[in-house]
């Protein structure tokens, strides 16, 4: 969900000329949030998540290794 389509100023959607700074607010909420330490960040997404708020997926995954030392 884009919490940017409750405001009618900031609805790109009815107003596509808001379109840019829409996007430009939503870069620096991310940023402000990615600033953080990595495990905050990942628990704020994770609480999105678990909530139901958001519209991406992102996986964080570790190479399995395999005996040789070689990932899987």
């Amino acid at each position: 969900m884009d919490w940017l389509l409750f405001h009618p100023g900031s609805n790109y959607v009815r107003e596509k000329a808001q379109g840019k700074d829409a996007h430009r607010a939503r870069v620096q909420i991310e940023n402000l949030i990615h600033a953080q330490p990595i495990d905050a960040s990942v628990e704020f997404w994770a609480a999105a998540g678990r909530l139901g708020i958001g519209r991406n997926i992102t996986a964080y995954l570790t190479p399995k290794v395999c005996a040789e030392g070689q990932s899987e």
